[in-house]
């Protein structure tokens, strides 16, 4: 499956909002709000992100990764911007769901930023 992110102006904090871009297979969903994917069968996952941080301000931008309620701040991006400059990261992880699971992804600057990019969710390992 794959989400591509709203692209928009993102404040420090907020989660990023998706929309379905490529659907294949089953038990990988979207919520309501485009801000939470659902890992609906047990299993083994690959999520992969990318994104484009244009910031509006000289600063930081960033990207973490969140596994249900906790952050996973080992595959978070961070990076020293300039405003009007566009900065680039992306991360992969695995997440094992031996039953329902939740990955978000929340914007960490130092101000708001133009936000872009992707995240790839494949279901590895079927339990």
């Amino acid at each position: 499956m794959q989400f591509l992110v709203q692209p928009g102006t993102y404040e420090s904090g907020q989660t990023l909002r998706f929309y379905p871009y490529y659907l294949v297979g089953e038990g990988i969903s979207l919520s309501g709000d485009g801000t939470t994917v659902l890992l609906t069968e047990p299993g083994l996952y690959s999520l992969s992100y990318v994104v484009q941080c244009r910031p509006e301000e000289d600063g930081t931008v960033g990207v973490l990764p969140f596994q249900g309620a906790a952050a996973l701040t080992e595959y978070e991006f961070v990076a020293p911007a300039q405003a009007g400059i566009v900065q680039s990261g992306s991360g992969t992880y695995l997440e094992f769901s031996p039953s329902t699971a939740y990955a978000r992804l929340l914007y960490q600057g130092s101000g708001p930023a133009q936000v872009t990019g992707g995240l790839v969710v494949t279901r590895i390992y079927d339990r």
